[in-house]
């Protein structure tokens, strides 16, 4: 892919050179038909929208499914690492 920095400085946009498949190619020429939209207005839509599919919402989004899905001692916050100890003592024995 080629970027153009002068064309970016001038005119808001970068020139991109790209090689697509032919199927891609007729996709975008039926496109640009029905649409009556550039080949650029139509690959910028593409791409915001892939991108916007694509992108994870915030920290807690990305971990919801994983609150409240497990199961143990409402005090294990305060009490984890003599939890912990039990847990290995009973693996290792003590050592």
């Amino acid at each position: 892919m080629v970027l153009c920095h002068t064309d970016c400085m001038t005119t808001g946009y970068i020139r991109v050179n790209a090689r697509l498949k032919p199927k891609v190619a007729a996709k975008i020429a039926r496109l640009r038909k029905t649409t009556g939209e550039t080949t650029g207005e139509i690959l910028n839509r593409a791409i915001e929208e892939l991108h916007d599919r694509s992108k994870p919402g915030s920290d807690a989004e990305a971990f919801a499914a994983f609150v409240g899905c497990g199961e143990g001692d409402p005090s294990l916050s305060t009490n984890y690492k003599a939890e912990l100890g039990k847990i290995l003592e009973e693996k290792y024995g003590h050592r």
